[in-house]
């Protein structure tokens, strides 16, 4: 499939992301001292990592510059129902692969479990004897337990927070009958 450029939201006149996390500039005049302006090429711009290992790059507009990471701007152009300032996650675990086939809407909590879950993070907290759940460490969280499955290509398929480890087992055996799973084990035997 061919890369798809789409306009960086605000930045129009400026800026083009890709699907696979390219970014470049659009020819345009800018504005120089005393009122001239000079041509500006098209070029794909140099990206920078930031201490938290994520791509990050600077765009400018009128004079001002404003530093961005390259999977909201992915994020913003390429995944439905995003809007600025929600968390995305790297579904592979990759923070340079900023493709958008790799990027999914996210939550603060889904974020931490599936850093947990692909090694990115060590697990912390308590830990719980049944399958697909997962304690969450947040202290400001009020459902403390976890309950997803993988699917079709999807680490975190179903998420969702229970008060009750015990609940948010009998969810995941609830996802896998869903889906007419008969491969995995069950938390709970049926009659």
């Amino acid at each position: 499939m061919p890369e798809v450029w789409k306009d960086v939201l605000g930045y129009e006149t400026h800026y083009e992301i890709s699907d696979l996390g390219r970014l470049r500039s659009k020819e345009r005049l800018a504005p120089c001292r005393g009122g001239k302006t000079r041509k500006v090429s098209a070029a794909l711009k140099k990206l920078f990592f930031n201490r938290s290992g994520y791509q990050i790059t600077t765009l400018s507009l009128g004079g001002e510059l404003h530093t961005f990471t390259i999977h909201q701007l992915v994020a913003q152009a390429f995944l439905p129902n995003f809007t600025k300032g929600m968390e995305i996650n790297h579904k592979d675990g990759d923070k340079a692969n900023n493709a958008a086939t790799n990027l999914e809407i996210s939550n603060p909590s889904h974020n931490q479990l599936h850093a947990v879950r692909t090694g990115l993070k060590p697990k912390t907290g308590s830990t719980s004897s049944f399958n697909n759940v997962s304690y969450i460490n947040n202290p400001a969280a009020k459902a403390k337990w976890a309950a997803c499955i993988r699917h079709q290509g999807n680490s975190s398929y179903g998420w969702k927070t229970f008060l009750t480890e015990e609940a948010a087992a009998h969810y995941v055996d609830s996802l896998l009958d869903s889906i007419g799973d008969t491969e995995r084990a069950r938390n709970f035997q049926t009659p």
